[in-house]
């Protein structure tokens, strides 16, 4: 219906999953994997993206604009570190991440708290 925000190509974008996440200070994920890649840049205020390398977890600390991009298998989270709301831009390679695999440290976490998982892997009281 408003033909000046009609995209400049004609072609359908897929093969990636763009979204956009919003935290308080302290704020964000614990460490997670998709079947896919990911890509963090911060928009607004700095960001604390953690990862799991052979020698053990790491983290790094990216500003407005800076860049990580997250290989295929490797466990990775992210926390608001700046004050006020940040923002943080995510692109998941494919247009399906598939469903978020968790460290076996976050499922002992949720078991405490009384949630388990069915087969399929789904969460579930009790």
């Amino acid at each position: 219906d408003l033909p000046d925000l009609a995209p400049n190509i004609a072609l359908p974008a897929h093969g990636f999953n763009l979204g956009m996440i919003q935290c308080d200070p302290g704020n964000g994920t614990a460490l997670h994997r998709h079947r896919t890649e990911e890509v963090f840049m911060p928009l607004v205020g700095p960001w604390a993206i953690t990862f799991m390398t052979a020698q053990g977890q790491k983290e790094i600390v990216l500003q407005p604009f800076d860049t990580i991009h997250v290989p295929l298998g490797v466990y990775r989270g992210f926390r608001y570190v700046g004050e006020g709301r940040g923002t943080l831009l995510t692109l998941i390679g494919g247009p399906d991440p598939g469903k978020v695999e968790w460290t076996p440290e976050v499922y002992d976490q949720a078991a405490k708290t009384g949630l388990s998982r069915d087969a399929a892997g789904n969460l579930r009281v009790g």
